[in-house]
């Protein structure tokens, strides 16, 4: 989930989902919001239709309404911007990642989420940072990508789901 808009909140899903895939987990990525950027995706990577999704690389990409049958190792859904609804909801997830941006007007919105969030456990990870802010050690900070369906940060997803490893 994202604290705003325009965060990278898509672009962190979807690099899970592929450094998941690199391990051989069976996993899928669902489009749990309403920006409709999975549709724009799948056309410029010109992804495989499949069923009421895309299927790319061996990855499941589908929306929220999609029906599969399949048992996946890991399913990332990309919630959008946090609100009380998905409160309700990352209750029933493995792993919550917060996305935030890293100019100053973004890092507010972290404030506003840490207030909303004070009895759930979550991972935070500052989108396209180029420095490495030694007060906030338990953040993580991905570097800056053009590709969103290809490897990047590797060590952070890793770091991420390492205890979650055996389950592949």
């Amino acid at each position: 989930m994202g604290t705003q808009h325009r965060v990278g909140t898509t672009t962190i899903a979807m690099q899970f989902v592929v450094n998941l895939k690199s391990i051989g987990a069976n996993v899928s990525y669902v489009e749990a919001n309403d920006s409709g950027y999975l549709r724009l995706i799948a056309e410029h990577y010109d992804m495989k239709e499949n069923g009421n999704g895309y299927c790319y690389k061996g990855i499941a990409f589908e929306k929220l309404s999609s029906k599969n049958e399949t048992v996946f190792d890991f399913i990332v859904y990309d919630l959008g911007i946090l609100d009380n609804k998905i409160i309700i909801g990352i209750t029933n997830c493995d792993i919550r990642i917060v996305c935030v941006g890293n100019k100053p007007h973004e890092i507010f919105y972290l404030d506003k989420v840490k207030e909303q969030l004070v009895d759930i456990k979550y991972i935070t990870i500052i989108s396209y940072s180029q420095e490495h802010n030694s007060e906030q050690d338990d953040y993580y900070y991905t570097k800056s990508t053009v590709d969103i369906i290809r490897l990047y940060n590797v060590e952070i997803y890793c770091s991420v789901i390492k205890k979650y490893l055996d389950k592949i």
